[in-house]
């Protein structure tokens, strides 16, 4: 796959997942994509975490600045295969970074937004709240606030685990506006899953990607910092 083009290391980061009948999700799906899923269900996910460390291919090493090499996340997503691969299909991404926003939306034709986000964490607890800058939602700016608790590690994921299924993804889609395809790949060690404990959560994000009225509670997975390559998107 030759150099990777980005470098990142990710942490303070939270799965948060609601399980769908898969036929609500195909539908929000474009053609030449096939919803995955696990014991026949779908799963829509929230992912909000930061990224204190972002190095592009071209980046000079030692030059850090702030909001560009530097910022929060948080992503709306789905599982899905194409052509049999199994991988992610991102619905929306806020970022508090306008310069990767841009980048992003230009190269890597992922959907995101520009946003304000602020994150807290004293001892094991972690306050993540985002208010997104674009109006999507009934003429609203859609809005996250959640604090979740760190809980003890869980031992790795195996392959057919629910848990496996949901984190373990090393592909996302993208859609060009011709229509075509193209992948990116990312590569990293197992996810360091640990228990969450979810103490506060109002969420518009997951609504505004058109999955409204939720009747149930997510599960919560929290994970420990990962170090992540990336690598450019390519034709599939």
């Amino acid at each position: 796959m030759g150099a990777p083009a980005i470098h990142m290391r990710w942490l303070h980061l939270l799965f948060l997942h609601w399980r769908l009948p898969a036929e609500v999700v195909q539908a929000t799906l474009p053609a030449g994509l096939t919803v995955d899923t696990h014991d026949d269900m779908a799963w829509v996910g929230l992912v909000p975490f930061t990224m204190p460390l972002l190095r592009h291919r071209w980046w000079p090493r030692g030059v850090n600045l702030p909001r560009i090499t530097e910022f929060h996340e948080c992503n709306v997503r789905t599982y899905v295969r194409r052509n049999g691969e199994p991988g992610v299909w991102f619905y929306s991404l806020d970022a508090g970074s306008p310069i990767n926003v841009w980048g992003a939306r230009a190269v890597w034709n992922l959907p995101y937004y520009r946003a304000r986000i602020r994150i807290v964490r004293i001892n094991d607890q972690i306050e993540y709240t985002v208010q997104r800058r674009a109006r999507s939602l009934d003429g609203r700016s859609p809005v996250l606030g959640t604090t979740w608790e760190i809980g003890d590690p869980l031992p790795p994921s195996e392959p057919g685990t629910l848990e496996h299924f949901l984190t373990e993804r090393y592909v996302m889609f993208m859609q060009k506006r011709d229509g075509s395809f193209r992948r990116g790949r990312i590569e990293h060690q197992p996810w360091p899953l640990r228990e969450a404990t979810i103490l506060e959560l109002e969420d518009d994000l997951v609504a505004a990607a058109g999955f409204r009225d939720l009747d149930h509670m997510p599960i919560a997975h929290a994970a420990d910092p990962i170090d992540v390559r990336a690598w450019a998107p390519e034709p599939c």
